[in-house]
């Protein structure tokens, strides 16, 4: 997939469907196209969340007598500096311990904790080449192929979180988060 985001719309095409037969294609490209859209939720207009959120965002302060909005909420700069910021449609399960995992977290290791996740836990889903980019700028690509590959995984099941132990996940970067993980993972198999 390639999924590009403007300031009026999100573009989005599907550059291969896995298929190797031509009399699916069509069908396939357009079932990934609705899985798409359905998981961004990119049938829902954003101008009109934007505009909720904003009016609900702000803090509100009465002097007297009158209310006046003394600065700008979160989700209002969030719109406003990210357009297109979306709430995904994402599995409620892998929703909630990516959510235990960001707390007091940035950015970049959270995404490495979740990759380890689901490395360690989830199932090989695809194994992709990689291109080489040494800074060529030619426009073929075709001679860049790389050896390696990048391998996606599902993420993991809470069956398969059964192996987890906290030492487990706290190797693989989830510091004191894994006693959390391990405590949700067992309330919800109960």
């Amino acid at each position: 997939l390639s999924i590009r985001e403007t300031p009026t719309t999100t573009l989005v095409r599907v550059l291969h469907d896995g298929s190797n037969n031509n009399n699916n294609e069509t069908s396939r490209t357009e079932q990934i196209m609705d899985d798409v859209r359905d998981y961004f939720q990119l049938s829902i207009p954003l101008k009109p969340l934007y505009e909720q959120w904003s009016a609900q965002d702000c803090a509100a302060e009465k002097k007297d007598g009158v209310t006046e909005h003394k600065r700008m909420g979160r989700l209002t700069r969030i719109a406003q500096v990210i357009p297109g910021v979306r709430i995904l449609k994402q599995d409620p399960l892998e929703c909630l311990f990516s959510f235990i995992c960001s707390s007091n977290n940035n950015i970049p290791r959270i995404t490495q904790i979740l990759s380890s996740l689901r490395e360690r836990y989830g199932e090989l889903l695809i194994e992709l080449p990689t291109y080489d980019d040494s800074g060529d700028d030619s426009e073929d690509v075709s001679n860049t192929l790389s050896t390696s590959t990048m391998k996606i995984f599902s993420f993991p099941t809470l069956e398969a979180l059964q192996a987890a132990s906290e030492s487990d996940l706290r190797e693989l970067g989830l510091g004191y988060r894994a006693n959390y993980i391990i405590e949700t993972r067992n309330l919800l198999t109960k």
